[in-house]
């Protein structure tokens, strides 16, 4: 279930999104904008007639396949004339709404309300209902944003790309090495443009301070000097020169009216916005847009022939994407927006209406998990795909959250703005870098000090439990990361050798008197990362603490996944055995929830008489998989017997079957759909056909109830029918003497009748549900 902090990390992401695309303006009116004001996601309804909604519960979406989404409205205020206008609570689209969510109707209910709602108190939520299937999205694994990442080519070359990520536009800029040049590559240019030429046209004219930006030391100015001849070479001095010099490179895109800019304007544009988006620019002022470039250029010099190149599969170079991002939705439909009005007259109307049918109704990511020990489970399963992993039990997957408050704690303890530095500073030996989400906030002299502070802040409660901070000691730098797709676990802290959990406090968790989040708020226990993890000292067990002990293991067993959890006293298999089992045990029927029997799904089986394990695991006992079994526990005789010696067989006792060992029930969902036609015919359910003799119901309708549809209860035979649908068929041939040579006329043939039979190979007990839906 989603927390309220979750939520509300949600609902200002998407605050966010609005804000970097609030107004639109028109070149053709100037007079003319459209502001978004405010947006809202409201609760889950369903649209009965015209603008008249209700709510809605998720098991009626499942009955009637409907989404079970949720309006989304903004307030916008746009301009009519010379009038301004403002209009609250606009509907734009919906959304659909996670089971279990903050908005979703379940939140809160106790076991009794969930069974008025045909709900299972066990379902764990955490999907969607769209078009009455459920859905789960899958996590999508990406390289970490807004980070640079120093790698080789198939040809042995290092280079260094960013995939920068904002929430207005996404782009890649990559800096590659050609003939001992650097340049940047970029899709906005047609070719690649020379580095030194790049740091001219942002204002860095003087090659002695691209130098002091990159670094002082021989063997970095040696590797870079042959990029600044490219400069003599192109006759490029100064910052005008560079920027026609790129705007020559810059490729054309279709224009939508409005002024022409010229090759310089468009070259500044082109660096301020899509060269390295994340970092910022202010009236063209590219201070630390130069320091970045300087960084990347410095790391892929001290990377060649040093294989200091980053590991793409380590986990701490990548991101999980959750829920999907609903910016690649609403920007773009903005940005469309912008080309209609500049290309046309403003019509509120119209571009109200196009921005919703953007929206997403739903959102489905198929990605490949990670494997990294110890945030996912060690137990892997192999795919024709890949690697398929699972979450350890105690991973946390963190959200967005505001930095603010972290830059100014972070200049309070030392960190002197990159804007306020020269270039020669970033490269003494004593001085770290320091890194929020991939930006450079500054530079520091005593990294120490500042990541013990940072940490004891942290535990204290003054700054978010998920921001996690790191020391990088071959790249001198300090990296804070406060972004949300990190893997992180909860460890005790250990001080002096002891761990700080006590049996008291364990007594009181037991007791009720206190909660998880009191060990986080009480400096008892910690989130790390994969990169904070680094830096610690974990001990898997208390006896194994020595003096250099950080962080010791809550419970070794939370290293498991939920599948490999199941599996009692893992250690005594050997590790493919628990493997195979990872897989087999998703294939093990049982019963799906207490609501099973008024569900009606597509395909469903289930066992008979489930029981509860005999042997379990504390996992089994935390995931109430005792209270939704999935087996029953058999007697099982190993003797050796020279007539059934084969490998993987097993005789069953017939006394033990006749008693419903293995017995196991299929429902199957048969659908009958009433259609109405453009000429006044239509579809309809008829009453059993009566034997015109004895005035009963002929044998293949002897299970249809008077309406034409088969009774609850009745066994299903094969060849008998379960819905008497008739349909109407119209079969037009041409008739004799047709009024016009070569215009046949045409007459209506009767009716068909259509029977909805069941398989032949079938013999089923019918359980049918009545509803408006049937």
């Amino acid at each position: 279930a989603v927390s309220k902090f979750e939520h509300m990390c949600g609902l200002l992401q998407i605050k966010k999104i609005m804000k970097a695309n609030e107004k639109i303006t028109s070149d053709a009116d100037p007079m003319w904008y459209l502001k978004y004001l405010n947006i809202y996601v409201g609760m889950p309804d369903v649209e009965e007639s015209f603008n008249v909604t209700r709510p809605v519960s998720p098991h009626e979406c499942r009955l009637r396949d409907m989404t079970y989404s949720a309006p989304i409205t903004v307030d916008i205020e746009y301009t009519r004339g010379s009038q301004r206008i403002i209009r609250n609570a606009l509907p734009i689209g919906r959304m659909p709404i996670m089971l279990r969510s903050s908005n979703c109707v379940l939140t809160g209910k106790t076991s009794m309300e969930y069974s008025k709602l045909n709900e299972c108190p066990l379902d764990p939520g955490g999907y969607f209902i769209v078009k009455g299937q459920e859905k789960v999205i899958l996590i999508q694994e990406q390289l970490s944003k807004n980070r640079i990442i120093v790698e080789q080519d198939r040809k042995g070359a290092v280079g260094a790309s960013v995939t920068s990520s904002t929430h207005e536009k996404k782009s890649r800029t990559n800096m590659i090495v050609k003939q001992g040049r650097f340049y940047l590559r970029h899709n906005a240019l047609s070719e690649d443009a020379p580095i030194a030429i790049i740091f001219k046209a942002m204002g860095v004219e003087s090659d002695q301070e691209i130098v002091q930006m990159i670094g002082t030391e021989e063997h970095v100015m040696a590797n870079f000097s042959p990029s600044l001849e490219e400069c003599q070479k192109a006759q490029i001095f100064t910052e005008i020169q560079a920027l026609k010099y790129i705007g020559n490179k810059v490729r054309r895109q279709r224009m939508w009216g409005g002024p022409k800019k010229t090759k310089m304007e468009e070259a500044r544009e082109l660096l301020a916005s899509l060269i390295l988006t994340h970092v910022p620019v202010k009236e063209f002022n590219f201070r630390a847009k130069c320091i970045y470039l300087a960084v990347m250029v410095r790391r892929v010099i001290l990377a060649q022939g040093e294989n200091k190149v980053d590991d793409r599969d380590y986990y701490g170079n990548k991101r999980l994407e959750l829920a999907g991002q609903v910016n690649e939705y609403f920007t773009p439909s903005v940005s469309r927006l912008q080309h209609i009005v500049c290309a046309n007259s403003p019509m509120v109307t119209y571009s109200i209406t196009l921005v919703g049918t953007e929206l997403p109704e739903y959102i489905c990511l198929y990605s490949l998990p990670p494997a990294q020990w110890p945030t996912v489970c060690s137990s892997t399963v192999s795919r024709a795909c890949g690697l398929v992993k699972n979450l350890a039990l105690m991973t946390h997957i963190t959200t967005d959250m505001e930095d603010g408050p972290i830059v100014k704690l972070a200049f309070n303890l030392g960190v002197e703005d990159v804007n306020l530095l020269c270039g020669e500073e970033l490269s003494y030996p004593s001085v770290f870098l320091v890194f929020l989400n991939g930006n450079i906030l500054g530079v520091i002299r005593d990294h120490q000090r500042l990541v013990y502070t940072f940490r004891l802040m942290r535990r204290a409660g003054f700054i978010n439990e998920f921001v996690s901070i790191s020391t990088n000691l071959t790249d001198r730098c300090v990296y804070v990361s406060s972004d949300g797709g990190r893997l992180c676990r909860p460890y005790i802290i250990v001080k002096k050798g002891q761990p700080m959990v006590k049996n008291k406090h364990i007594e009181e968790l037991t007791q009720g008197y206190r909660t998880f989040e009191d060990f986080l708020h009480e400096s008892l226990v910690e989130y790390l990362d994969v990169n904070e993890e680094n830096d610690c000292q974990i001990a898997l067990y208390e006896h194994m603490i020595n003096k250099d002990t950080t962080h010791l293991e809550i419970e070794p067993f939370t290293l498991l996944g939920v599948c490999a959890g199941l599996i009692p006293y893992p250690h005594h298999n050997q590790s493919p055995r628990n493997t195979y089992q990872c897989a087999m045990g998703k294939q093990a029927m049982g019963t799906i929830g207490y609501n099973q029997r008024n569900r009606i799904d597509t395909l469903m089986y289930l066992l008979g008489y489930p029981q509860k394990p005999m042997v379990k695991t504390r996992t089994i006992e935390l995931i109430d998989f005792e209270k939704l079994p999935a087996g029953q526990n058999a007697t099982v005789a190993v003797m050796s017997y020279s007539g059934y010696d084969i490998e993987d067989a097993l005789i069953l006792n017939k006394a033990s079957l006749d008693r419903g060992f293995g017995r196991c029930l299929v429902y199957k969902n048969a659908k009958c759909t009433l259609r109405r036609y453009t000429n006044q015919t239509f579809d309809k359910v008829m009453g059993p056909m009566l034997d015109a003799a004895t005035r009963k119901p002929i044998w293949r309708h002897s299970i249809l109830d008077a309406d034409g549809i088969c009774c609850p209860g009745e066994k299903v035979e094969n060849k008998q029918v379960l819905v008497n649908k008739s349909m109407p068929t119209v079969t037009q041939t041409p008739l004799e003497g047709s009024a016009q040579p070569g215009q046949p006329q045409y007459r209506d043939v009767p009716i068909r009748w259509v029977w909805l039979l069941p398989p032949p190979y079938t013999t089923i007990t019918m359980f049918s549900h009545r509803s408006s839906s049937t």
